[in-house]
């Protein structure tokens, strides 16, 4: 059995799942393209309600949002880099990566968010991470410069919604010590 580092959280072997942790993998590695499911999907089996109840949010932000997925990715990342979250950031990496983000975006999304063109993907992605390092600090100023982009109300409530879903993943990855684990081994008992 594997243990996470530092926090000692389990990784669920596929093998005693339940039939409903069994079809949200299954449903995952559909929506992913991937022939597995990850660590932190394996870790958050532990619970059934956690797992289930977040497949579902985020399956069907993706499945049902009007902004296109490579925005999507490169909020995640801006985010995620920002917040210092290194399992996420670096997911979020290779996301944007899998979906033609160049090295000059890559580089501008970490380190100089003010040369990020165009400038209406600058100005969504400034205004994403504002929402998720300081919400409280919003501005009409903040949600002018974005809605001056044309960014309709319906993309800016994605926008919203999208850089809450980026603290939860950098949250739950950050708590159970994620990226710990992928530096180190997972724990064998």
């Amino acid at each position: 059995m594997s243990y996470v580092p530092i926090s000692k959280l389990r990784l669920v072997d596929e093998q005693e799942v339940t039939e409903e942790i069994t079809e949200v993998f299954d449903d995952m590695r559909r929506v992913f393209g991937v022939p597995q499911v990850g660590a932190a999907y394996k870790i958050m089996a532990l619970s059934p309600p956690a797992l289930t109840s977040y497949w579902a949010m985020y399956r069907s932000f993706l499945e049902r949002a009007t902004l296109p997925p490579p925005l999507l990715f490169m909020i995640h990342y801006a985010i995620s880099s920002a917040k210092n979250c290194q399992y996420c950031s670096s997911n979020f990496e290779m996301a944007c990566r899998s979906v033609g983000i160049d090295e000059e975006m890559l580089e501008a999304l970490v380190s100089n968010l003010d040369a990020v063109n165009p400038q209406r993907v600058r100005e969504i992605i400034k205004f994403a991470v504002k929402c998720a390092l300081d919400p409280q600090g919003l501005t009409e100023a903040d949600y002018d410069r974005v809605r001056d982009q044309g960014v309709s109300d319906e993309e800016l409530t994605e926008v919203i919604g999208w850089a809450a879903i980026a603290i939860l993943n950098d949250t739950a990855s950050d708590a159970i010590k994620l990226a710990n684990a992928m530096s180190q081994q997972f724990i064998e008992d």
